[in-house]
């Protein structure tokens, strides 16, 4: 009967105490969150400070097809030589593929060797090393391993050209663009990044386009000083935690709710894939045009496009000035989230 007692005690002891460690560790994992998105907003300033201007939001082309305005890299690989990852860059930078190289080469299925009919550069050594930048990983979404697409759900014959494959991550870029024409469709606004020179005056996010002489993506430069963010730096998001449903961590498809966890390397093959992910904030150009604003979607929200976290209750938020801030979900969208979102809106803003 004493053994039975104790053992009674020590269960119910095992029982306090388990929650109180769970949130030891998960109070860890978000603080090393937050620290990755520091690192992220430290080699955005050092970049600043070396390249005297801001990272591009990506290479991108002035005008051209679709493939090559979004299939050129984003703006993490950029980064990458102002994290310790300089090898990386130089595999980007170096790369010869399909007749292109370096910036000009399309980061795509075929390049990342998924592709059976037209096999790129990579092994799968290689991919494993470009998928293990442990600063773009969030430990309570992922645990240890390479981050790399592992179930590409095709519903589309265009596979070769697509941005589904390719390392993974789980912070991604502010886009905030203004309303384009009365003629455009309300819902492809966000999917214009990257288009004709003309495109970029709509732009209102802290990261543009990179400049670009006649179109070549190895003569690329910055195109905004941190004067761009008109607002004041403490007033600005870069970046933010991406929201990807719990059963879609590690698989990628080319359609609707199902756009999963897609490659960081590029923006997306026509529309089909958000590989970036990003919250936006469309303004108004004009009486007749509407005003859309990304709420944080909460754990297992359906849809696309927008902030969220694997923590309970907040999103991870990376800020001008550098610091990061666990911001709640239930902050709203407007007018508080567009207007951290949009670089020159001149609206001074405080979170709840």
């Amino acid at each position: 009967v004493e053994l039975l007692v104790v053992i009674a005690i020590i269960g119910v002891l095992i029982a306090l105490l388990l929650p109180a460690v769970q949130a030891a560790r998960e109070a860890a994992r978000r603080m090393m969150c937050t620290n990755h998105l520091k690192q992220i907003g430290v080699a955005v300033h050092n970049f600043h400070d070396t390249q005297r201007g801001l990272p591009p939001s990506m290479i991108g082309a002035e005008g051209g097809t679709d493939n090559t305005r979004w299939n050129r890299v984003t703006i993490l690989p950029l980064i990458y030589p102002f994290m310790e990852q300089v090898q990386l860059y130089e595999e980007y930078n170096s790369a010869n593929f399909d007749g292109k190289t370096g910036f000009n080469v399309w980061f795509s299925n075929a390049w990342w060797n998924l592709s059976g009919t037209n096999p790129g550069g990579l092994n799968e050594e290689g991919r494993k090393r470009h998928g293990s930048v442990s600063l773009l990983r969030c430990p309570t979404r992922r645990s240890g391993g390479s981050l790399i697409v592992t179930d590409y759900i095709a519903t589309s014959a265009d596979t070769t050209a697509s941005a589904a494959a390719g390392p993974q991550g789980d912070y991604c870029p502010v886009l905030c663009m203004h309303k384009e024409t009365a003629g455009v469709t309300p819902n492809a606004v966000h999917w214009h990044i990257g288009n004709s020179g003309a495109q970029i005056a709509f732009d209102c996010g802290p990261f543009r386009q990179a400049v670009l002489i006649n179109g070549d993506g190895n003569t690329w430069s910055p195109r905004d000083t941190m004067a761009w963010w008109s607002d004041g730096t403490s007033n600005q998001i870069l970046f933010a935690e991406k929201h990807i449903r719990p059963e879609l961590i590690g698989k990628c498809s080319d359609t609707g709710d199902e756009r999963g966890d897609c490659s960081i390397l590029n923006f997306g093959e026509s529309r089909r894939f958000p590989s970036m992910r990003f919250f936006y904030v469309r303004a108004e150009n004009g009486a007749s045009l509407s005003t859309t604003y990304k709420n944080f979607a909460k754990i297992n929200d359906t849809g696309m496009d927008a902030f969220g976290s694997s923590h309970a209750g907040i999103c991870n938020c990376l800020f001008g000035d550098g610091s990061t801030i666990s911001v709640s979900i239930t902050t709203p969208a407007n007018p508080i989230m567009a207007a951290l979102s949009r670089v020159n809106d001149g609206v001074a803003v405080a979170l709840p």
